[in-house]
């Protein structure tokens, strides 16, 4: 559709346009509705069944790359 980068394959493309690939765009975006299901940003009667458990305070501040969310 850019007449500019029409010739060039799809990572230089992406390079050229400062773009993420799709993969990388997809994983975002289900991460993205995972979190507005977990915090209740959706009716709770149309999302589908999920196991949570709340981690324990403590564990949480131990971790360096953690959430109070979590799915079983």
């Amino acid at each position: 559709m850019i007449p500019e980068v029409a010739d060039l394959k799809y990572p230089e493309r992406l390079k050229r346009l400062k773009l993420p690939t799709l993969v990388y765009r997809r994983t975002r975006g289900d991460m993205i509705e995972l979190f507005k299901l977990i915090t209740g940003k959706y009716d709770s009667r149309c999302m589908p069944e999920l196991k949570l458990y709340f981690a324990d305070a403590a564990l949480v501040a131990r971790e360096t790359r953690s959430n109070r969310y979590k799915l079983k």
